[in-house]
């Protein structure tokens, strides 16, 4: 993650300086982003198929050797953007599969409780390094170059696939997929479908995904924290633009209380994993992220705004946390990289719906009232989950997986 901040910043520079064309860096920022949309159903099935973490050493060393040919890339000066999205192709290929790996070990590792607190550790490097990457990455860049900052991105791959290599299931006994298949057939087979029918096709994830209850149920709280992530930070940079009048340096500190928003609610959840585990506790985490977005859309001033978007992305931090483990807990295990890649399909298209939406919303109504729109959203999303009941709880097993 930390690295990543790192290309976030430099690997834009690096095309605008070579290309001098603002397009080129939008296809090539495109070009990472563009398999999640593409190829999520079809390595969700890789992932279910093979070794986990097997896949995720492979989406490291191949995302370090992209970067290492982005870093020769800017240090030649090549000024011509196709190798760049060639190359972007690759390590968005490279981030899907991770995402999904990772996702999927988990609870192949933790169980019960300890899986709220992995989630949440999780979700803590994120803030942290959002808090600190930027600025981090700003110092490499300018006393060294973009290229020196590309490499060093290359370096934490390979420091990943190193701590990779710790990595151990404790012996347990493997579920059978062929009955946990049999077990979800029951719940989400169609019309004119059989309850043991494998999950074949890339189409049918998606389609178990909407069938089962507690599944729906997350995605919809998925959906609408994604549009909700992809259109906050336009709509707060107008709001502090044309209602706020804040300075450049202020919109920035507004921007990053929100890492440390996110990294308390993270440090929360580890320590009080009681209500992240539950569809009602989803609900909650949606009501209360409303409710901050509310406060949000009515500052008055820079502490105000700070502070209300701090709270904001730490509500948000809880959603997803608790919308990862109640997913992880309540999806069998042989279908869960499967089941994975149809919700990264769906948050995916939430999010360019988000800021696409957001965006129309700004030019028409302005700020306040977009803002409104994203909370009245999130609170409707928090009533349907409030009313839903899981339709798999945990197992026995889990809850001795977890004490042991």
């Amino acid at each position: 993650m930390l690295g990543d901040r790192f290309a976030e910043l430099a690997l834009p520079l690096v095309v605008l300086a070579t290309t001098h064309d603002p397009a080129a860096a939008g296809a090539v920022g495109a070009s990472i982003q563009a398999p999640s949309l593409l190829l999520a159903l079809w390595l969700g099935g890789r992932v279910d198929r093979h070794s986990r973490r097997a896949l995720m050493l492979s989406a490291d060393l191949l995302r370090a050797g992209c970067f290492a040919v982005f870093t020769w890339l800017a240090a030649s000066h090549i000024s011509v953007v196709w190798p760049y999205i060639v190359v972007g192709l690759a390590v968005g290929c490279g981030n899907v599969l991770f995402a999904i790996a990772g996702s999927a070990i988990l609870p192949e590792i933790v169980r019960g409780q300890r899986l709220v607190r992995a989630n949440a550790m999780t979700e803590a490097g994120d803030a942290l390094t959002t808090v600190t990457g930027p600025a981090a990455a700003g110092a490499v860049i300018g006393r060294f170059s973009a290229a020196v900052a590309l490499a060093a991105d290359a370096v934490t791959f390979l420091l990943s696939a190193l701590l990779l290599l710790g990595v151990r299931s404790p012996a347990r006994r493997r579920p059978d997929p062929d009955a946990e298949r049999r077990d979800w057939g029951a719940r989400a087979a169609g019309p004119g479908e059989t309850a043991d029918a494998p999950p074949s096709g890339l189409a049918r994830p998606l389609r178990t995904v909407f069938r089962d209850p507690t599944q729906r149920a997350v995605q919809v709280a998925l959906t609408t924290l994604s549009a909700h992530g992809a259109a906050v930070v336009l709509a707060l940079i107008v709001l502090a633009g044309s209602d706020l009048h804040l300075s450049t340096f202020r919109l920035g500190l507004v921007l990053g209380a929100a890492g440390i928003g996110g990294l308390l609610a993270s440090l929360l959840a580890a320590k009080w994993t009681e209500p992240f585990g539950s569809l009602r506790g989803i609900g909650l985490m949606l009501w209360l992220s409303a409710g901050f977005v509310l406060v949000l859309a009515a500052a008055q001033g820079f502490w105000w705004a700070l502070i209300a978007n701090g709270f904001v992305d730490g509500a948000i931090t809880a959603g997803f946390i608790a919308t990862a483990t109640v997913r992880q807990q309540h999806t069998p295990l042989a279908l869960l990289g499967r089941v994975t890649a149809a919700s990264t399909v769906c948050n995916a298209i939430a999010r360019v719906v988000g800021v696409a939406g957001v965006g129309l919303l700004l030019k028409t109504f302005g700020a306040r009232p977009a803002l409104g729109v994203d909370a009245v959203l999130l609170a409707a999303a928090a009533l349907y989950l409030t009313t839903q009941t899981a339709s798999r709880e945990p197992t026995r097993e889990d809850d001795h997986d977890a004490d042991s």
